[in-house]
Order: structure tokens, then sequence, then C-alpha cells
């Protein structure tokens, strides 16, 4: 076998991004933004209305992170206690945010 390991099917590779439904946009964006340094890249707005429905942030690292409002989709993972560790390392310091969602 050759110095790269043997690729599995059905192995995780990495991911790009990850796409979070909120029930709030405008609040989930100042808490995103706030906890975590988040830059916006793109904006979504709905066709129908022009309301800004989601929001697309500028990578940190490997991974990017995009928040749309979709209540029921929400709505739908609440009480799953999801949960998720943002590592961030700069100037040697590496430091984690737990973010845990009852």
């Amino acid at each position: 076998m050759s110095r790269e390991r043997e690729r599995r099917i059905g192995e995780i590779l990495g991911l790009h991004h990850i796409k979070i439904p909120v029930t709030d946009l405008v609040r989930s964006r100042a808490w995103y933004e706030r906890v975590f340094d988040l830059d916006p890249l793109t904006e979504f707005r709905d066709d129908e209305d022009g309301v800004v429905r989601g929001v697309s942030y500028r990578s940190k690292g490997e991974l990017a992170i995009a928040l749309r409002e979709n209540a029921a989709a929400a709505n739908g993972i609440a009480g799953c206690g999801s949960s998720a560790r943002f590592v961030k390392r700069l100037r040697g310091t590496t430091s984690v945010t737990q973010v845990t969602r009852a």
C-alpha cells in the first residue's frame, strides 16, 4: 500500500460548510458574529419580499458557516441536544468554544 492511506467507501474526508436553520435570523446573526467573530460574505434575500433570509460567512480555516431562516427546520431539530466545538488557533494559543443546543 502507498504512503497515502487507502480510501474506503463512505469515508468522510472533510467538510466544506454547514448551513444552520434558525428561527430568527437577526438575533442569530448577532450571536454568531459576536461569539465566533464571523464576517458576512453573502446575504440571501427572499425573491418575493426582498427580506434577508440567509447569510453565509467568510471561512475561518477550512469550514464555512451559513445561517438560513427556516422556522420549521429549526424547530424540527429543537431538543435533539446537538453540540459543536469550535477550535481557534492564534499565535500559538488554542481556544475552544463549546456550543450546545438543548
